[in-house]
């Protein structure tokens, strides 16, 4: 299995680096590369590696030459232009390395590549750290704000608030009013899918085929919406919340994990603002963020100070007792609601996505999970958290 995380370093363990070394100049022989990219294109890499594996050794770090303007990005590009989590793989491949050392243009970065590496990376508090770029203050009103891309005091403050409070409303825990919330839209999608209702959306459901994961998107939404402004869409609203599913989707589908070229060259976004991912960025999440505005205004309309409905009325509450210098804001109000609902409508539904395809696939597993369904649940009942203790745990 592999797993990918990037953190800034500025150097690796000057012990290993012969070591290291050794074992890419041995790999350098075992790759075929002009079976998998072609003759001109796999001996370019061939011979770009073999010179930057030197180059870079003697630099003390592992991995490909830093090359003017994108640096190594070149070489990520070169291996895999579409998919860069493949193109850091293959080069892992090549040097032999756990930590893949190299440039993003004027960044050092390391690149760990194999469970144990970001698992340890994960757990180690100084890799909280994320930059501070024209990404994340493009997003934003031209500040770093929210939860993606902050860290240090922001971050820790506002993780911190907004975690206590949306369990004081149900999340990450059994709370009998969220459970409804999430049982009745599941009822509500099954009753679409089987046709039971009049509601009709050919655009995500026609002829017994559903387009995933834009399909789960209001259900997410809504579960989401009952914390943190205590409302509900009803089924005829569902095609406004799938508009916002899709904003969300295009973010996190079109923007590069690294920022790619459009961190590293701002200026691009002028000429070519759909293919490097500015307009992924700011029309994605500002679709997101104005549907958030106009939540925090009605309960702007609406506020009282002795009567916190939800999450939202809970953050207003907080403004009011604190001053210029602190963390709070109208703008991080607006951010955190984007960023708890972009994770919500698109990287939910499409974690379920491909739980879907991974039944279809293995239709043996699919078999067996619904035997397990109706043994603990039946047929006649919708499941709910109850029945977990009466699983198999295997």
């Amino acid at each position: 299995m592999s797993c990918w995380s990037l953190v800034r370093c500025l150097d690796i363990n000057a012990a290993n680096r012969s070591l290291m070394h050794e074992r890419a100049v041995r790999r350098h022989s075992t790759i075929d590369w002009t079976a998998k990219y072609g003759v001109i294109s796999g001996w370019s890499v061939h011979l770009a590696l073999s010179l930057g594996a030197q180059a870079r050794f003697s630099a003390g770090t592992l991995g490909p030459p830093s090359l003017p303007i994108y640096g190594s990005y070149w070489f990520v590009l070169l291996c895999n232009y579409k998919k860069l989590h493949k193109g850091f793989h293959t080069l892992a491949r090549w040097y032999n390395t756990k930590l893949l050392g190299l440039h993003l243009g004027p960044f050092p970065t390391v690149v760990a590549c194999d469970y144990a590496t970001v698992k340890e990376v994960f757990t180690r508090p100084q890799f909280n750290g994320k930059l501070d770029c024209f990404l994340s203050q493009e997003r934003s009103m031209g500040k770093t704000l929210g939860l993606f891309f902050t860290d240090d005091k922001l971050w820790i403050e506002q993780r911190r608030f907004t975690l206590r409070h949306l369990r004081d409303f149900g999340f990450a825990r059994r709370f009998s009013p969220q459970e409804d919330v999430v049982n009745r839209e599941v009822l509500d999608m099954v009753a679409f899918l089987s046709g039971s209702t009049s509601i009709q959306d050919h655009d995500v459901f026609k002829d017994g085929c559903a387009l995933m994961p834009h399909i789960f998107s209001p259900a997410m939404i809504n579960c989401l919406w009952s914390i943190l402004a205590s409302d509900h869409f009803p089924p005829e609203s569902h095609g406004k919340l799938r508009e916002v599913g899709a904003a969300a989707y295009f973010f996190l589908k079109e923007v590069q994990p690294t920022g790619g070229a459009l961190l590293l060259t701002p200026w691009l976004r002028h000429f070519a603002p759909r293919t490097f991912g500015y307009t992924a960025l700011v029309k994605g999440t500002g679709a997101v963020t104005d549907f958030i505005k106009v939540a925090v205004k009605e309960h702007k309309q609406t506020y009282l100070e002795d009567d916190a409905r939800d999450f939202i009325d809970e953050y207003l509450k907080e403004l009011k007792k604190c001053d210029s210098s602190s963390t709070f804001s109208d703008d991080q109000l607006l951010m955190i609601g984007t960023d708890l609902t972009i994770a919500t409508s698109a990287a939910l539904p499409a974690i379920i996505s491909f739980a879907i395809i991974l039944l279809v696939h293995y239709p043996e597993i699919q078999i067996k999970a619904q035997k397990e369904i109706d043994d603990v649940v039946g047929r006649d009942r919708a499941p709910s958290l109850d029945d977990k203790s009466r699983q198999d745990p295997e």
